[in-house]
């Protein structure tokens, strides 16, 4: 039986808060399904998202607070918000003296290795391991007036989008299989894991991660109006 709730929607620093009034006919300890569609001009296809919610007894609403969230980063014990949706990785630089810790050589861009989501045990979560001494990043330090942290920082996390946008790909074409087949019909023994998927890619494009990023920051409208690339025609 479908039910439709009297709700509230509040957000706040990128959470949202959901209010729900109960249905009638509701009793202490019914199970109800919860069917959540959120729609953004960002977002290709809508998010949906399904509860399960058991009904509790009533209970006193705590004293004090201002209704805010906490922020992350203040003293006195306050607690720090936990991140919602999207976990954000933990990222490791490795120098040259730990490549053989993390099987690395010096055209070796990133290595990922499943950790536990905060969130949600459920999810696959990865740690980040990018390797700094990649010889196309030193080469690209060298060559460059800018500072070698920004470099660095603009390699790190051009890796770590090409790593999750792997990931998320992976997830969604093969849901939780732990293999991923590279093509169809290849033998079982033939099949790559999305560790060694994301290693192997990464490292493909190590050589164009700064040079890709330097063009696109530089690209200017008249370089799109002056046809430099490529006319309609």
């Amino acid at each position: 039986m479908k039910l439709e709730a009297a709700y509230s929607l509040n957000l706040y620093n990128g959470v949202a808060s959901l209010n729900l009034s109960l249905p009638e006919n509701i009793d202490v300890g019914d199970e109800l399904g919860l069917y959540v569609t959120v729609n953004d001009e960002c977002l290709i296809e809508p998010f949906f998202n399904v509860a399960e919610l058991t009904v509790a007894p009533e209970q006193e609403k705590s004293k004090g607070g201002n209704g805010r969230h906490p922020q992350a980063g203040k003293e006195d014990g306050d607690q720090a918000e936990k991140p919602l949706g999207i976990e954000l990785p933990e990222i490791h630089r490795a120098r040259e003296e730990e490549w053989a810790k993390y099987g690395f050589t010096r055209y070796s861009a990133c290595r990922i290795r499943q950790a536990e989501s905060e969130v949600d045990e459920s999810r696959s979560v990865y740690d980040f391991v990018i390797n700094i001494d990649n010889v196309y990043l030193q080469t690209d330090v060298k060559a460059s007036r800018e500072a070698p942290a920004l470099q660095e920082a603009r390699f790190t996390y051009g890796v770590v989008l090409i790593g999750l946008a792997l990931i998320r790909d992976w997830a969604s074409r093969n849901g939780d299989s732990v293999d991923l087949i590279v093509e169809s019909g290849q033998d079982e023994s033939d099949k790559e894991t999305i560790e060694e998927r994301v290693a192997s890619v990464t490292t493909a494009l190590a050589p164009f991660i700064l040079p890709m990023i330097s063009s696109l920051g530089g690209m200017s409208f008249e370089d799109v109006s002056g046809g430099q690339l490529g006319d309609d025609d």
